[in-house]
């Protein structure tokens, strides 16, 4: 289904690097965002950290993980971190650092 005014939403590359966090205790994640970020509405933010965390995830799981405790941190390409993405239950929780 083709939803209008949504296509360049569909192929903006926001996320440009992902990087193993050695700190945890499980796999979790370091996602580089694109400068596109900083025009993001809160909403639109939320919406595209809770969309990562799920794919990673799942990728986790489908690589025979438990992505219970995972964590996947966003940030700015000069390493600043901008959002922490974590589970609790089932529950994802969006915490907004800068």
């Amino acid at each position: 289904m083709f939803v209008r005014g949504r296509r360049d939403d569909c192929r903006a590359r926001i996320i440009t690097a992902v990087t193993e966090l050695q700190d945890s205790a499980t796999p979790s994640a370091a996602l580089t965002v694109a400068d596109s970020w900083a025009s993001f509405s809160k909403i639109k933010k939320q919406r595209v950290a809770q969309a990562a965390f799920a794919y990673w995830k799942m990728c986790l799981s489908k690589a025979g993980y438990d992505p219970k405790g995972t964590v996947v941190v966003l940030r700015d390409a000069e390493g600043v971190d901008l959002v922490k993405v974590t589970a609790n239950s089932d529950k994802t929780t969006v915490d907004f650092l800068k």
